[in-house]
């Protein structure tokens, strides 16, 4: 599991709501060798990339989390038909791994109602 760093501020400045940060499982790592045919193209020659293959992780709504209550944050898998359930990452936007200790107490994830 890896943490991302996401923009905190929305369309309207407001910063209170969000979470300051992305979990995702890494399910690939990729070195590619490209020709990039789009904006801004260079030449034809092929160019190094690294890229990371991740399923993004949702947090669990009305869960109270932080440091200044000792409460880990709570996440789960969202549906895989969502479009952006899997997306490729730069490996610079990662903040650092993680460990994840699952909640078996709180049941199965097919109990919850996940949007």
């Amino acid at each position: 599991m890896i943490l991302v760093n996401t923009d905190s501020t929305t369309t309207d400045g407001d910063t209170s709501t969000l979470h300051p940060f992305c979990y995702a499982q890494v399910l690939g790592i990729f070195h590619l060798n490209m020709v990039y045919v789009g904006p801004g193209m260079l030449d034809y020659n092929t160019r190094r990339m690294e890229v990371l293959w991740v399923r993004w992780l949702k947090l669990k709504e009305g869960e109270d989390s932080g440091w200044l209550i000792n409460q880990l944050d709570q996440v789960y898998f969202p549906l895989m038909a969502k479009e952006d359930a899997f997306v490729f990452l730069d490996p610079k936007d990662v903040i650092r791994s993680s460990h994840l200790i699952p909640a078996f107490l709180d049941g199965k994830v097919h109990a919850f109602t996940h949007t």
